[in-house]
């Protein structure tokens, strides 16, 4: 028991700077994390718990509850939060725009928050950025360890120095940090900038260096002051490559325009009309998904092989297909950073029972079987590789797939095919591999289908199709 009052439960991490457990206090029943730190540590756990109590009541910043000795060691006990921001890069590779614009918003407002409360964080980073839980939609600024007040009792700003050792994580740290300076708010700043654009990229440039310790570093620094802003934040929206020259412009003691940046990013969401669509990743639900007009435009597409895209193809057979052209979504709608992760599976749905999510997407179906306007039609599961097809009155996009399948006949299909088989053509391997995954496709969700739909004779009527043109 600690201080009459926390008992730890189970240890959650462990680094250099000690091991965290999460906790629960007896008085209130609620968790808590408690972090301990090694003896070798000199007095950073003390350091970190003055800052923590300090910013007491500032939003977005856990909540010191109590610090001291135990056993010898020293400890604090925080609020107990999620996961970082690293444990959905690992699940999803990178971030959608619209779930990076609300990190850029909430984490503008921290900072702002902790740099007038005279503290500069100094270590911005994805480990350090944790999201809510339950129904806290929230993310929180967490260690405090090699933070700073950058402003004394008075009010006076500190003096800018050289030859200060290296603080921070290499990956998103300053330039000014490279180099040896004081830090100030500008490299807070820079650093968020940074950690954004590893959010919507999935990496930054300098990830490849192999070193250690001080040779990364300087490798780091050199990287960072060798490639452009343009290069940097290439394929972005401008307001990235803003956002870092204008940290790197700001003057030591320059207060930041924290609203300025913010808006800049409230705009750019309104020029994109993803305003009123800011949510994270993590956080979609079914009901909040719908099927953009892309993905319909998608569907159509790939339930018919033409001539045309045969001779494009065949006409760039020395070209290599890219992974838009195969997949079809990617090139269809624009920039991949647009999308969810939700988005991105989605043409997939017709066969809910063979997807694996640790989201609660795959429920959606099996909630629509219970859905009072509609009908269940079985087909057997030897028979067809889809178990059970539901229709929908107001369903536009089955409505779409079964228009594609009514204008093609049974006729029409074995003519193509005989086509195909004389075609007097020597393709390159790529291209039979392409064609071949290609019929197998049409073969396995059209042909098929439709024979055993229209032997069962449950094809909707013609007429049904031409309301829905």
């Amino acid at each position: 028991m600690i201080n009459d009052q926390y008992i730890m439960k189970k240890k959650i991490s462990q680094g250099s700077f000690g091991v965290v457990y999460v906790g629960q206090d007896v008085q209130t029943n609620q968790y808590v994390a408690i972090k301990i730190e090694k003896t070798d540590q000199g007095s950073s756990l003390e350091k970190e718990a003055k800052i923590l109590q300090h910013l007491n009541g500032t939003l977005n910043i856990p909540r010191l509850f109590y610090f001291g000795e135990h056993k010898k060691q020293l400890l604090m006990v925080i609020s107990f939060l999620g996961k970082d921001l690293t444990y959905y890069i690992r699940q999803y590779k990178k971030f959608s725009l619209k779930c990076v614009l609300l990190i850029a918003e909430q984490m503008l407002s921290i900072l702002e928050n902790i740099h007038l409360k005279s503290v500069l964080h100094r270590d911005i980073k994805p480990e350090n950025i944790l999201t809510g839980r339950d129904n806290d939609s929230n993310i929180y600024l967490v260690d405090f360890g090699i933070s700073k007040f950058y402003r004394d009792k008075k009010g006076r700003h500190i003096n800018f120095q050289d030859n200060k050792p290296f603080l921070g994580t290499s990956r998103y740290a300053s330039l000014a940090a490279h180099k040896g300076q004081e830090l100030s708010r500008r490299d807070d700043l820079e650093s968020l900038g940074y950690v954004l654009i590893y959010l919507l990229k999935g990496s930054l440039p300098w990830q490849v260096l192999k070193l250690q310790d001080e040779q990364k570093i300087k490798a780091v620094g050199d990287m960072k002051t060798t490639i452009t802003l343009h290069e940097l934040c290439n394929g972005l929206p401008d307001e990235f490559q803003r956002m870092i020259d204008y940290a790197r412009k700001l003057e030591f003691r320059a207060t930041p325009d924290y609203q300025f940046l913010r808006q800049m990013f409230q705009k750019l969401a309104h020029q994109l009309n993803i305003q009123d669509q800011l949510r994270y990743d993590w956080d979609y639900t079914p009901s909040s998904l719908q099927v953009p007009s892309s993905e319909i435009a998608v569907l159509k597409r790939s339930k018919r092989t033409t001539d045309q895209e045969q001779q494009d193809l065949l006409q760039n057979r020395k070209k290599q297909p890219s992974s838009s052209t195969l997949n079809g979504l990617e090139g269809l709608s624009g920039h991949s950073y647009l999308k969810t992760p939700e988005q991105h599976c989605r043409k997939k749905s017709l066969t809910p029972a063979k997807q694996k999510s640790n989201s609660s997407f795959n429920d959606t179906f099996s909630s629509y079987n219970q859905s009072a306007n509609q009908s269940v039609i079985g087909l057997p599961s030897h028979q067809n590789n889809i178990s059970q097809l539901s229709f929908f009155e107001n369903n536009n996009l089955l409505s779409l797939a079964f228009e594609s399948m009514s204008k093609i006949t049974k006729e029409q299909l074995n003519q193509e095919e005989h086509e195909e088989n004389n075609e007097d053509l020597s393709p390159s391997p790529l291209e039979v591999k392409y064609l071949k995954l290609k019929k197998q496709s049409v073969n396995v969700h059209f042909k098929r289908t439709l024979l055993q739909i229209e032997s069962m004779n449950i094809l909707p009527p013609q007429s049904s199709f031409n309301q829905c043109q």
